[in-house]
């Protein structure tokens, strides 16, 4: 049998902490509050690119009543918050129809132009016929939803 040897216990030492935390950890961090940062910028620039789109489309689908002449005059102000509005204000007749075409790529303006000019023209009283009455506003509605905001502004 051989004698015990006179030793010491074994002491372990203390689990590292986890504080502070390494450089790649702090890089993490850094990167996951600039993406945070960077996105909300980006969501609230969007939104905010939006919001006159959203404005006339409530506008043109939410009122049962509206006249073509006035979707196409909310038409008029969405793309006077969008486009110059030196350029917008003097557009008038077919010209204005040009300009609402070249924004989309289905042109609809220039060729329902002639019942875009009579019904604006005509009397209140006279009554609109109610499928031409929806097919214009639903050519505003169209305009908006795919005109604004513009990808470039193209005059």
């Amino acid at each position: 049998m051989t004698p015990k040897l006179d030793l010491s216990p074994v002491i372990a030492p203390e689990a590292p902490h986890w504080w502070p935390l390494a450089w790649g950890w702090w890089c993490l961090a850094i990167a996951v509050i600039a993406l945070a940062v960077i996105g909300r910028m980006l969501y609230k620039k969007y939104k905010q690119e939006r919001k006159v789109q959203n404005i006339a489309l409530t506008k043109l689908t939410e009122n049962p009543e509206l006249s073509p002449a006035e979707a196409l005059a909310t038409v008029r102000q969405a793309a006077m918050s969008y486009f110059p509005r030196e350029a917008i204000a003097s557009l008038q007749g077919e010209q204005w129809y040009q300009f609402l075409d070249a924004q989309i790529k289905s042109p609809r303006f220039v060729d329902h132009s002639e019942a875009w000019q009579r019904t604006l023209y005509q009397s209140e009283q006279a009554p609109i016929d109610p499928s031409t009455r929806d097919m214009l506003i639903d050519d505003c509605i169209y305009w908006v939803r795919h005109a604004l905001p513009p990808k470039r502004v193209q005059l």
